[in-house]
């Protein structure tokens, strides 16, 4: 009796561990859908310097999605000049390490969004005529997207 005691309240804290893990990644998944790449970034940091998120590389990934997103912002790349190397390398270890080729996968639609958010910002950048910041975004997503 004894024994089925013990199992049970080992099985109920390592599900608890296990379901507070999934719930803080679908909190980044979700702030992020939300638009909230402010909070995206700054809990993916967090979540970074968790050692209980080892595992998981979807931290890297949605700091990078974040980081892209916020370096439309100027005075946030005031603040982070090297934002934009930052994100690229996050970006490419998720997808060329074979576990984080799996967290690359499964948001193919965040891909595909962030691919359409750069392309219309280079545009953008290049009809305003800010050559050195489409130079920039240009050299930065040069082989961000193929396969």
């Amino acid at each position: 009796m004894k024994s089925i005691n013990l199992f049970l309240i080992v099985f109920l804290a390592l599900s608890s561990t296990t379901f507070a893990q999934v719930k803080a990644l679908d909190k980044l998944e979700m702030l992020y859908d939300q638009g909230h790449y402010k909070m995206t970034y700054r809990k993916a940091v967090r979540l970074m310097d968790q050692p209980d998120y080892d595992y998981s590389f979807q931290p890297e990934f949605y700091k990078s999605l974040a980081i892209f997103r916020l370096s439309e912002l100027d005075f946030w790349m005031q603040m982070h000049p090297d934002a934009l190397q930052e994100a690229r390398k996050l970006f490419l270890d998720v997808k060329n390490n074979p576990e984080g080729f799996k967290v690359f996968n499964a948001h193919l639609d965040h891909v595909a969004e962030l691919k359409q958010f750069l392309v219309e910002r280079v545009q953008r950048l290049k009809k305003e005529g800010r050559q050195d910041e489409y130079d920039e975004l240009q050299q930065i997503m040069f082989g961000l997207f193929d396969h």
